[in-house]
């Protein structure tokens, strides 16, 4: 699970979001001191870090000659207990942060609080970096919580913008990744596949077009639609506009398509719509000389 329930699908955007707020903080020379899930908070998609009881301006030095009071013991980092603070004790409570998403347990755990302090002050996180070591998350982001969690503040990452930095790097490589697989599976399907606007026009199509219309990718794209379609079926085609511009799917739609010889084919249609995008994703079947094939 990730920490107070947040989905999956946007857990490490949000840990992303984290870092970036606590990286603004040390630049403006504010510790927050009691990071922990949550004082974290999400309005409208925009996330938020509060409680700030504890936070305390620093200055280049990261020790204090004073003993401090300290924020959640599970959030505290080991050296806390000896009177030293700095940003480095944000950077362990990322880490700690981190730790739970990819696991779905803290680090420090116990059967009373005494023994969950005495783990924190001596950073006694075995069981924390087996489960690391054994968990299902990207290799980049495990190496991430670990250097966070180091018992030495000087192993640890200088700032919290490198954090964030990291976790940008593994969120663009993966984006990169599933974009590589999605551009195989669109050129490679047999099927017609195209990324069209709701203003008329294709965006994108797929090898196939090519294939069964003999017009090239460029032709497709820089000529509206309807210039392709049967003047039969122009106003049907018109409507089905409408239908996925209102953000209705349309589902074995079917109209006929001039190629490069002359001839129509007749093609049949499954699309849905992102109207707030002005996008249409669709995907077509040459059915002509078919039962379906009505007109």
């Amino acid at each position: 699970r990730n920490p107070e329930g947040m989905p999956e699908s946007d857990a490490v955007d949000w840990f992303r979001d984290i870092a970036h707020g606590v990286a603004y903080l040390h630049d403006h020379g504010i510790i927050h001191r009691d990071l922990k899930p949550g004082n974290i908070f999400v309005d409208q998609g925009t996330v938020k870090i509060g409680d700030y009881g504890l936070s305390k301006y620093i200055s280049c030095s990261r020790r204090s000659g004073q003993t401090e009071s300290v924020g959640t013991f599970h959030y505290m980092a080991p050296e806390i207990g000896k009177g030293v603070y700095g940003k480095e004790i944000d950077i362990y409570a990322l880490g700690i942060m981190l730790c739970e998403l990819l696991t779905g347990q803290p680090p420090f755990k116990g059967q009373n609080l005494q023994q969950v302090c005495t783990r924190a002050a001596w950073a006694r996180h075995d069981e924390a970096m087996a489960a690391l070591e054994h968990c299902d998350g990207d290799v980049e982001l495990v190496n991430l919580a670990t250097e966070c969690l180091s018992a030495d503040p000087d192993d640890r990452p200088n700032h919290a913008g490198e954090v964030a930095y990291e976790i940008t790097s593994h969120l663009e490589s993966a984006t990169e990744y599933a974009q590589t697989d999605l551009e195989r599976f669109f050129d490679l399907s047999m099927d017609m596949f195209c990324i069209a606007g709701l203003e008329g026009y294709f965006h994108r199509v797929n090898s196939n077009f090519s294939r069964v219309l003999g017009f090239t990718k460029r032709e497709m794209l820089s000529r509206p639609i309807e210039s392709f379609v049967h003047p039969e079926d122009v106003e049907k085609t018109t409507k089905a506009f409408e239908v996925l511009g209102a953000g209705m799917p349309i589902v074995r739609f079917q109209n006929r398509y001039l190629d490069i010889n002359g001839k129509y084919h007749t093609f049949e249609w499954t699309a849905k719509s992102i109207p707030e995008e002005n996008t249409i994703f669709a995907v077509a079947r040459d059915v002509t000389g078919t039962l379906r094939d009505s007109n």
